[in-house]
């Protein structure tokens, strides 16, 4: 994923111009054979207890159920479709 820092984005690099930078995502990946009820459960922990895990990596501040949804290459385990849904989130479809 590409995308633009802009000289606002209050990064430590102040460049006075814009510049393009690569991203990387992380995924979680679940066999599809896992129980729907323990993948929902391993979402739930993940995305409600983000503080916990913000003290072992800062880059932990920007997962969020909003960010979880934009940009899989793979579909979604039914378990964590249930749980965005429950946030009234749309997940995309495959």
């Amino acid at each position: 994923m590409a995308r633009l820092v802009s000289r606002e984005s209050g990064r430590n690099f102040q460049p006075h111009y814009d510049v393009p930078v690569l991203c990387v995502s992380n995924l979680l990946i679940a066999n599809p054979r896992l129980e729907e009820k323990m993948a929902y459960s391993i979402v739930k922990v993940i995305m409600e207890h983000r503080s916990d895990w913000v003290i072992v990596h800062k880059e932990a501040e920007k997962i969020t159920p909003q960010s979880a949804v934009v940009g899989s290459p793979i579909p979604y385990h039914p378990g964590a479709i249930k749980y965005y849904q429950e946030k009234g989130l749309k997940v995309p479809a495959f």
